[in-house]
């Protein structure tokens, strides 16, 4: 049961990684670097960077789940497929509205996806991947389930069962970011970390991410990218660097804290399971925080520049 509740948090963080709205961080990001550098990043071009690591990440948590720490053997666990089955009958055949809501969220994807060939074809439209949400969003609240009974696949009665704290949280970093930016707070500390000019890129690349991986273990994803997204592209600016040199990679490098129950939501509901002991999360955790740290200044060095067009020691005009 360790690795099996362990591959439960830990694929909810690696995975999260490879989209936009896989985690707040990531849709922080695309906020914080459109509002400050008037730089949009679309939900497929964050894709191109997030799912290479996300998959090189999922296949090294499955190896050192089964094969390095735990070493799960082969032989099948008796009575699994039992529960398994039970489960699925009692689920029933899917309803009228669970096939709605699928087809909504495919459609959401879809459009996300496809949105800058949809720009291209129809440039009047000029979509965003805000307003594709919202409009989804708000069709939930117009599409019929039972047009007799008045059955829609959102009312209010759900809808202000959203957990709008994780909202305030997300634009309480959003303004914690500006302040820092707009202070010139995360000027100054980029000015004062000057001095580590005298490094490669890839040193520099390295050491932000090993810093913010680490940090995330004590603190919250969501406040660690809120504080260290300015100071990252302040920092990238003062270096002659393009400022996603180092966004970019510090906003990945949060998603790869498993090593402490705190790290993350994910970390901290498995944990209370009662079937993990702190070592057990910490001798997992720690070989994947350095294998992060590798990954992340691995795709930061290559597939992102590809991606976005940025080479070290070029800032932008």
């Amino acid at each position: 049961p360790k690795a099996l509740m362990l591959s439960l948090a830990y694929g909810a963080s690696a995975g999260g990684m490879a989209t936009l709205v896989g985690t707040p961080p990531n849709a922080f990001f695309a906020g914080f670097v459109k509002e400050t550098y008037g730089i949009e990043v679309g939900f497929l071009d964050w894709m191109a960077v997030g799912l290479p690591i996300s998959i090189l990440m999922l296949i090294m948590i499955w190896l050192m789940l089964t094969k390095i720490i735990f070493n799960v053997g082969k032989d099948p666990i008796i009575g699994v497929r039992t529960v398994i089955d039970k489960q699925l009958k009692t689920q029933g055949k899917l309803s009228r509205g669970e096939i709605l809501v699928g087809g909504v969220f495919l459609t959401l994807a879809a459009l996300w996806i496809l949105r800058p060939w949809i720009n291209a074809v129809f440039p009047a439209l000029q979509l965003s991947d805000t307003v594709i949400g919202m409009t989804i969003g708000l069709s939930t609240f117009l599409i019929p389930v039972d047009w007799r009974k008045g059955v829609f696949l959102m009312d209010w009665e759900w809808g202000k069962k959203i957990p709008f704290g994780i909202l305030l949280l997300f634009g309480g970093g959003l303004t914690l970011a500006s302040l820092i930016q707009k202070s010139g707070l995360s000027i100054w500390i980029g000015q004062q970390l000057g001095g580590l000019s005298v490094f490669p890129t890839i040193v520099i690349v390295l050491v932000m991410v090993l810093l913010v991986i680490f940090i995330t273990e004590l603190t919250s994803n969501t406040a660690t990218t809120a504080t260290f997204l300015p100071i990252a592209g302040a920092l990238a600016i003062t270096l002659g660097e393009h400022p996603l040199m180092l966004v970019i990679p510090a906003t990945l490098a949060v998603s790869c804290a498993f090593m402490l129950p705190v790290a993350t939501p994910p970390n901290a509901i498995v944990f209370s399971s009662g079937y993990l002991s702190q070592r057990d999360m910490t001798r997992v955790g720690f070989g994947l925080n350095i294998i992060g740290v590798m990954f992340v200044t691995l795709i930061a060095y290559t597939v992102m520049m590809w991606v976005f067009g940025v080479d070290p020691g070029v800032a932008p005009k």
